[in-house]
């Protein structure tokens, strides 16, 4: 079978002195919890905070609401109107849920009341075989497609790029950025991207690496590449880590797949919040430190990473002066993050 996928604390001083950034552990005020009688299931592959402020999931049951009153699955597995059997990236389009349920192919679903329904699906104009999505977002009537698209193969290697933008009016192909060459085989397509937008750009980063790219809005072809300082606690991805490899079993396959999750510092989410801050959430794995920093880069004095937070809870949006994460931990791997508890921080500048 071949398959490919890729713990927390001491922090004062140390990092005061040692690591040349101050660390602000108040500075996150727990404001509220939205608990629930249900479990996530496992692994959150993707969320995103809609615009009445409800968290949308997709894990193991499916596409799920949270807000304080309720948690809802709407879209289960399967094949009917109501359902997906994909879910390639997910993002809010013009009111709507777009879920790509294939690489090309979209299905919308409209909030109805306290809940999502299917209302119609929407094709885009992109060859499927050219290109391995892993997120989208939409902005500026665009499809911002991030993952690998395959620009030239060669014996050993390939040349592509890990963004295209789709424009949806013109149902046209603007481009493809972001330039990228990677080793063959391998699995590179399964790295995830991030997205977070602020006024008129869009940051984008692939959550293997700190590079980040910013994408005008009103000038795309002049994407911006951003080296964000490394925190010193980082730990690199090792360079052969998406090379193809053979499993014998599933449950090698997995073991390999959770020390994705405890073995670099990958990032998970990130997001823009008022004061001007991106903020980014890593793995620490380091045994002292808890299982997660928040980093704080400051836009407006060119991304110099201002501060430090560290914190146990599994980024999944942010908006304003809000942080939503999972309490206690990546339901994925940490038992104890299993239940739906979403704990609602609000930062203290």
């Amino acid at each position: 079978m071949r398959k490919s996928f890729w713990t927390r604390g001491l922090c004062g001083l140390m990092f005061f002195f040692g690591f040349g950034c101050l660390t602000y552990p108040q500075d996150l005020h727990l404001l509220k919890q939205w608990k629930h009688k249900a479990d996530f299931g496992g692994e959150i592959y993707r969320s995103l905070l809609d615009e009445q402020d409800n968290l949308i999931l997709v894990h193991r049951p499916g596409i799920s609401m949270v807000n304080e009153n309720q948690f809802v699955t709407f879209a289960r597995w399967g094949q009917g109107p109501n359902e997906i059997n994909g879910t390639y990236g997910m993002c809010e389009y013009h009111g709507d849920l777009a879920v790509f349920i294939h690489k090309n192919k979209i299905k919308l679903f409209r909030r109805n009341n306290n809940r999502y329904d299917y209302h119609s699906q929407k094709w885009l104009k992109s060859d499927p075989g050219s290109y391995y999505l892993k997120d989208a977002f939409f902005a500026d009537n665009r499809f911002f497609l991030g993952g690998i698209i395959i620009l030239e193969k060669m014996k050993s290697v390939r040349k592509g790029a890990l963004l295209r933008i789709y424009n949806d009016k013109t149902e046209k192909i603007e481009g493809d950025y972001c330039g990228i060459q990677y080793p063959e085989p391998s699995c590179y397509h399964e790295i995830r991207k991030h997205f977070a937008v602020d006024g008129r750009y869009v940051y984008f980063l692939s959550q293997h690496e700190m590079k980040l790219y910013a994408i005008s809005l009103d000038h795309i072809a002049s994407t911006k590449t951003i080296e964000l300082k490394r925190p010193d606690f980082y730990v690199s991805m090792p360079k052969d880590f998406f090379l193809v490899k053979n499993y014998k079993d599933d449950l090698e396959f997995f073991k390999d797949m959770e020390s994705w999750y405890t073995s670099f510092s990958a990032v998970t989410r990130m997001a823009v919040l008022q004061g001007g801050y991106l903020v980014i959430q890593a793995r620490t794995c380091q045994p002292h430190l808890k299982k997660f920093a928040l980093l704080f880069y400051n836009i407006g004095n060119g991304f110099s990473l201002d501060k430090i937070v560290y914190q146990d809870g599994l980024l999944l949006a942010g908006k304003a002066d809000l942080l939503y994460c999972v309490h206690k931990g990546d339901p994925m791997v940490d038992e104890e993050a299993n239940q739906v508890i979403i704990d609602i921080f609000r930062v203290v500048q």
